[in-house]
């Protein structure tokens, strides 16, 4: 008699299970979530890439420095302020190795124009920046 269980002891136990198991899987969830966030946080960040001007009377040289981004990558320029507003440059595309640096050169009169300029490539993040040439 003792060993026998009713299927209402039975259905107890199953629920009283599910619902230890569902506690201790979301108490998991909660801990886990936070560390990955942060842990996904670092690794995107680390994996841009760079520009700054150096002008000259003929033109513009853009140094373009990776710092963890590689690939195929794609130079945009819009003028958004000060001096003479030229064409904006979209799209440019350029290779890019990890580490290491790109030059791209567009010919022009400096003109002392605010860009915004965005460097996108498709092995890492996409960096947008001010720039002044």
């Amino acid at each position: 008699m003792g060993a026998a269980i009713t299927i209402r002891e039975h259905i107890m136990s199953t629920h009283n299970r599910k619902k230890l198991l569902t506690t201790v899987g979301v108490a998991a969830a909660t801990v886990a979530a936070p560390a990955a966030m942060f842990l996904g946080a670092g690794t995107a960040q680390a994996a841009t890439a760079w520009a700054w001007p150096d002008s000259d009377p003929l033109g513009v040289t853009m140094h373009v420095q990776s710092t963890g981004a590689w690939g195929w990558c794609e130079y945009t320029a819009v003028p958004v302020g000060g001096g003479i507003k030229p064409l904006p440059a979209y799209k440019v595309p350029f290779h890019l190795n990890n580490g290491q640096e790109s030059t791209l050169w567009f010919p022009g009169i400096p003109t002392g124009t605010t860009w915004n300029v965005t460097i996108t490539c498709e092995h890492g993040g996409l960096n947008n920046s001010q720039v002044i040439y």
